[in-house]
């Protein structure tokens, strides 16, 4: 009996890895074979619905991991387990003492074991789309512009860092702290809070909908059905989760196009004027201890004008020798650089009030509309 009962364990136990095994491979190359070759679209609206439809495989994706990681542990334990442990099944009536020891040590582990394989799909699938995205939005760049060079080695490092989900670049660099005007150890804090509220909200949402299902359903039905139950609400948290990614992913693959191309609707193809450098940079560096962070398209910018080497300059706004044009050319920068992150970013006060002096209402809204339609949706200026 003890060696039969040794032998039930060991199939048990086998199950697991050979499972994980299976699913991951079976899954990651179902994935391959419908994704198939990455296309270089020849437009930017091309490139926008591209990465989109890129988001939105992912955003499926992500879902069906949700489905894997909640009927993984239903089918290893309800259907792998208790057939040769009866007395660990909750539904029955002998479950009580150390079989529901038994019963919720078996939950815990294999809870576990799917949520690391859940985890392992979303992250390598959140990087290859990363690697995806930055092949399709691949453009030429003159080789010999130190700009185009920087900007073409700073985006794999930013897509990758967006799909692990560290999207926060803190570090002050080019002369600009984005932490100057904050605390580094509030937004540290900020940090933590905001991971930590994230998996109480996760752990807490599963718990409310099990005992919602469980008191429904009470001893009418068994405690798998309940289980399955939930099977939606998880794929659609995960499904909200993996958009989020996604957005941020699309919006810095495309991120460089579009940097170039308010740069150029400004006026500053060739290069910034010298009066201009200061306030320009100044305009970054506000916007950046704004967001407390530096983006990659707000790097872009930067590096399109050449203005990683001007750090004097960082602290300069002397608009009082400035020609009308190049007035209106920096009001309208200014006004650019919001609409460059996924995220809504409030201009400062005072180059509000500079915006508000140079550009009457109608050409701010207009100026404000043709940098939507062009960002987000590839519409030409």
């Amino acid at each position: 009996m003890v060696e039969e009962g040794n032998a039930r364990w060991r199939d048990v136990l086998a199950l697991g890895p050979s499972l994980f095994d299976r699913l991951s491979r079976y899954i990651l190359n179902a994935g391959a074979l419908l994704e198939g070759k990455v296309k270089q679209p020849e437009t930017r609206a091309g490139r926008l619905k591209y990465t989109r439809l890129m988001g939105y495989v992912a955003v499926l994706r992500s879902g069906g991991f949700g489905a894997l990681a909640t009927a993984l542990p239903i089918l290893i334990l309800y259907f792998g387990l208790l057939p040769f442990f009866p007395a660990l099944n909750p539904d029955g009536n002998g479950f009580s003492g150390w079989n529901v020891v038994g019963f919720y040590a078996a939950l815990i582990f294999v809870s576990l074991l799917a949520t690391v394989l859940e985890l392992f799909l979303l992250y390598n699938d959140a990087v290859r789309y990363a690697g995806k995205m930055n092949h399709a939005t691949s453009r030429r760049i003159d080789e010999e512009a130190e700009a185009n060079l920087a900007i073409q080695a700073a985006l794999p490092e930013g897509l990758t860092k967006a799909a692990l989900g560290m999207v926060k670049d803190r570090a002050p660099k080019y002369g600009i702290d984005p932490l100057e005007k904050g605390s580094k150890a509030g937004a540290a804090a900020r940090g933590v809070a905001f991971k930590a509220k994230v998996l109480m909200i996760n752990a807490l949402m599963k718990q409310v909908a099990r005992r919602i299902f469980a008191r429904l359903f009470g001893r009418a039905a068994p405690r798998a059905f309940v289980e399955w139950l939930l099977l939606p609400i998880y794929v659609f948290w995960n499904m909200i989760g993996t958009t989020k990614v996604m957005n941020e992913l699309i919006a810095r693959a495309n991120g460089p196009e579009a940097a170039a191309e308010i740069v150029k609707q400004v006026g500053w193809e060739n290069e910034v004027p010298p009066e201009l450098r200061g306030p320009a940079k100044f305009a970054i560096a506000q916007h950046v201890m704004a967001t407390k962070a530096f983006h990659p398209n707000i790097e872009f910018v930067l590096l399109e004008l050449a203005l990683d080497h001007d750090e004097e300059q960082a602290t300069q706004f002397d608009t009082g020798n400035l020609s009308e044009e190049q007035r209106i050319q920096l009001a309208k920068f200014i006004l650019a650089l919001p609409h460059l992150e996924v995220r809504r970013v409030r201009v400062d006060d005072a180059l509000w009030a500079f915006i508000g002096e140079t550009l009457s209402d109608g050409e701010r809204d207009a100026w404000r509309a043709a940098c939507k339609g062009y960002i987000h949706r590839g519409v030409p200026f």
